[in-house]
């Protein structure tokens, strides 16, 4: 199987994904910062697997259409303002009858101004 790990970040669920996968398997991660591309590939050399990551936006995905049988996502997809735009770009690459594991924040009311104010709040 091929798995996209979208927004890869340092590239931990790359690593875990390619535990899952095995040696048969593919995986790959977008991420915008080329730099954390280059620490997700030197974490998965480090961890015993290898993984390709590319430089790109998850408006935008980097793949052909229907190129992978995992999305997986990790508390990135709260970052696009176009959001549609991403679900829609991670259905082009997804194989038919691909499989797509979403983790992220959500909140299902509007914040007050208090909590957007204070950075305290962000990542505690």
């Amino acid at each position: 199987e091929t798995v996209l790990d979208l927004g890869s970040g340092a590239g931990l669920d790359s690593i875990i994904a390619r535990w899952q996968v095995g040696s048969k398997g593919r995986v790959l991660g977008v991420d915008l910062n080329p730099h954390m591309c280059a620490k997700a590939e030197a974490h998965a050399a480090l961890a015993g697997g290898a993984m390709e990551c590319r430089s790109g936006t998850m408006e935008d995905i980097p793949l052909p259409d229907a190129s992978v049988d995992v999305v997986i996502s990790n508390g990135v997809i709260n970052l696009s303002f176009r959001k549609r735009r991403v679900i829609g770009e991670l259905f082009r690459v997804l194989k038919p009858g691909g499989r797509v594991s979403i983790a992220d924040i959500v909140s299902a009311k509007q914040l007050s101004q208090s909590i957007v104010n204070d950075p305290k709040l962000w990542a505690s």
